[in-house]
Order: C-alpha cells, then structure tokens, then sequence
C-alpha cells in the first residue's frame, strides 16, 4: 500500500470505519438473496455450486455470488488496513501521537505542528513518515499471513 493511500485513511479514519460498516452491511444483505441451501458453504462455496447450474435464476445467484466475494475481499482489506492503523496508534510515542492528533484530526500544517512542540519542521516530516512507515510494514505483515 502506498505512502499517500495511508495518508489518505488517515485523514478519513471516520469515513475508513463508517465504509466498513457499509460493506459488512451490504454483504449480509447479498447473502440474504440467494437461498438457504447455499448459505452454509459461505459465499466462495455458493459460486462454485452455483456455476454448474444454468437456469436464469441461477445464473443471477452466480452474479450476486460473484458481487458478494469481491465486497468480502475488499471488506477484509479495508479491515486489515484500520487494524494496522488501530496498531500503530496504539504503540506511538509521545512526539507521534502529538504529530498524528495534529496532522491527521485537527488538520494542521507542518509549520503548526512543528511550534506547538517545540521541534523543527524537518522534524515533524520525519516523524510523520515513520508512522506512515510502521503502517505500511504492519498491513504488510498481515497480508503475508
């Protein structure tokens, strides 16, 4: 994941956990579409049973099957990325958890961040792309398990 993606999410955490929401939401109700019969194997089993059928109905199941799949992988991603942000926040220090709360939720430059504790403006940058940095390394370690 790239450096301006996290920053991107780190400027919209609130939206990051509201889209989470949304696609869970969103899944269970795809989910409720397709029949009983084929919920219990979860959504890749169901595209595979489904594929081998060919009645129209069936057909728009597969399409459905296939929708829900690509919103549980992108689900699982944007899950996968608030929980490497949720990790790192936990484990900031003092200086990062002042340059993240101003940077990222109050909104404030460089210059800003830089007065108000005291360091200087190259301090700040540094700082900042550390915890972009300890992100990057945490998402990447999720993904290899």
């Amino acid at each position: 994941m790239t450096a301006a993606a996290i920053r991107f999410y780190l400027h919209n955490l609130d939206d990051l956990r509201r889209d989470i929401a949304d696609l869970d939401a969103d899944i269970q109700q795809y989910k409720a579409m397709l029949d009983d019969e084929y919920k219990p194997s979860g959504m890749a089993g169901i595209k595979v049973q489904l594929t081998t059928e060919t009645s129209h109905v069936e057909k728009i199941a597969v399409k459905r099957a296939d929708y829900a799949c690509t919103l549980e992988k992108t689900l699982k991603r944007l899950q996968d990325i608030l929980k490497s942000i949720e990790w790192v926040i936990r484990h900031f220090t003092a200086s990062e958890r002042e340059v993240y709360r101003m940077k990222y939720v109050e909104k404030k430059e460089r210059p800003y961040i830089a007065e108000k504790i005291g360091i200087w403006g190259e301090s700040v940058s540094r700082i900042d792309k550390r915890i972009v940095r300890d992100i990057q390394r945490h998402y990447e370690n999720m993904q290899k398990k």
